[in-house]
């Protein structure tokens, strides 16, 4: 049931004050930024053409916005989620028509004193269509068609904006799996899900040595299968064990399998020649990529044969089996991905993320003067507009996508880790929020802020310091831009909104 309530009282202002300092830290160091000691500029010029006066004006515009929708009646957002969802994806589309493109990407509608890419405020509809479906009575994450439908929601922002060329933007909602995962999603999708990013990272690490990590995947796997199937049978009552004498003849077929797989690509050398490179790296042709499919669907036609004529119970091979063959599905796949669908640029930003100190005066340039800049500052700082990499520019998009180099060389160690504590209390208070609402539709929303916001911070501190690659998303509240700034506003001030509503239901149709 619907209760006016008073604002003032239930407003959670510890929320509101950690917003204030971080945008008002955020825009000291965007000043410091493109602070020129040598220029001197009229107060219409600062605050015009500066980006640091600019984001003074973004911040007033955040402040009218927050007001706003603390304002509104709190249903508004349950009750037209579904319109706030279609403008944006309307949006998404016609920015592919009309957009602006910058730095490779089509993302941005550029008004003339202010460029807006839509797919920031994708983020937003998509947590609401996500907190408005599961909030309907009977929906269970558990169940893969419900799952489906919220796979869906998110899937198509991330479609458009793939198309945009805004790769960064699009692995944002990826995000929103620990969402999924929190109201219900099968623990092994998450287990999964980790794996297949760790196998990722693992092949970008080797991506010069592929036809080595393939082989060596399908090679182990077969080993580890044998292994434990011949401890198994050891370990198997005698009675059993001339049922299973047939199941370890079929492994030893299987095991044939493996071999061929793992020899057949040394028949296209010289013998000599074999001798000197190693056994798992012979191969670079991509050809034997289908003799490693075939031997491997074989084996895992066998695995799951093998498991129905013998016993049910025993299934390590048919799961082993898979296991392998997705990986080396997957591997395959990112090769392909990132040999023929990336461009040059994010080519060389995933060969960077490898090795950070690659091409130092191409690629390397901006994550090394970030790291270096960091790093410059010691325990204190240099002090404010005191930053040496600042004034010369040694780091791009300082006041955007690089601020928290800004951070590190003026702040110090103690100022970057002020910055970082500002964001745990954030992620911390809002966790606490969303488990306090009485209403789903309020807590689902909230963790969806949560997700957001933690992936931009972990993904945007984590590319100034060279754990990521560069793929150019803002750090929340600080970077500057005013489409950014206000979409994280939205994101924010609707969940506290939202907070002030705690002890009431929200009541939504269908």
């Amino acid at each position: 049931m619907y209760q006016k309530t008073k604002i003032a009282q239930e407003i959670d202002w510890f929320t509101v004050i950690i917003f204030l300092i971080m945008v008002g830290f955020g825009a000291m160091n965007i000043y410091a930024a493109v602070y020129n000691p040598d220029a001197s500029y009229s107060l219409s010029h600062m605050l015009l053409k500066t980006n640091g006066g600019k984001q003074l004006v973004w911040i007033a515009a955040a402040l009218v916005i927050a007001t706003v929708i603390v304002l509104l009646d709190m249903r508004f957002f349950s009750s037209f989620t579904w319109g706030i969802y279609g403008i944006t994806m309307l949006l998404l589309v016609a920015v592919l028509i009309f957009g602006r493109e910058i730095a490779g990407s089509k993302s941005w509608f550029d008004l003339g004193f202010i460029r807006f890419q839509p797919a920031e405020l994708a983020k937003f509809a998509a947590a609401l269509g996500v907190a408005r479906y599961l909030s309907r009575a009977q929906v269970d994450v558990s169940r893969y068609k419900n799952l489906g439908v919220l796979i869906a929601i998110i899937g198509l922002p991330v479609f458009l904006t793939m198309l945009q060329g805004d790769t960064g933007s699009a692995l944002v909602f990826s995000a929103f799996f620990v969402v999924f995962y929190r109201e219900g999603m099968p623990a092994w999708i998450m287990v999964v899900g980790l794996s297949i990013i760790a196998l990722l990272v693992t092949t970008l690490i080797m991506l010069n040595d592929l036809w080595a990590l393939l082989f060596g995947i399908i090679f182990w796997g077969g080993v580890a299968v044998l292994a434990i199937q011949f401890i198994d049978f050891f370990k198997r009552k005698k009675e059993d064990r001339p049922k299973y004498f047939i199941f370890t003849l079929c492994l030893l077929l299987n095991a044939s399998f493996l071999t061929m797989s793992y020899w057949l690509p040394l028949l296209e050398y010289d013998f000599e020649e074999t001798l000197k490179v190693s056994l798992l790296s012979v191969s670079e042709a991509k050809h034997n990529l289908l003799l490693l499919v075939a031997a491997g669907g074989v084996w895992l036609v066998l695995s799951w044969g093998i498991r129905f004529l013998s016993d049910k119970k025993y299934h390590w091979t048919a799961f082993v089996g898979t296991i392998v063959i997705a990986t080396i599905l997957c591997v395959a796949a990112l090769d392909y991905f990132i040999k023929d669908i990336l461009k040059e640029y994010q080519r060389n930003r995933l060969e960077l993320l490898v090795d950070p100190t690659k091409d130092p005066r191409g690629i390397g340039f901006q994550v090394g003067h970030s790291i270096n800049a960091i790093g410059s500052g010691g325990l204190w700082g240099k002090g404010f507009l005191e930053g040496t990499h600042t004034k010369l520019n040694y780091v791009p998009d300082q006041s955007t996508d690089f601020i928290f180099c800004t951070v590190g060389e003026e702040h110090g160690w103690a100022g970057s880790l002020f910055v970082l504590l500002l964001f745990l209390l954030l992620f911390l208070r809002l966790i606490h929020l969303a488990e306090r609402q009485k209403s789903r539709f309020s807590r689902v929303y909230g963790y969806c802020v949560v997700a957001i916001l933690f992936f931009h911070f972990l993904v945007n501190i984590g590319m100034t310091v060279g754990l990521f690659p560069v793929i150019g998303i803002p750090l929340p509240f600080f970077s500057y831009g005013g489409s950014s700034l206000w979409s994280f506003t939205v994101l924010l001030f609707v969940m506290i909104k939202l907070d002030i509503h705690r002890k009431q239901e929200i009541v939504l149709a269908g």
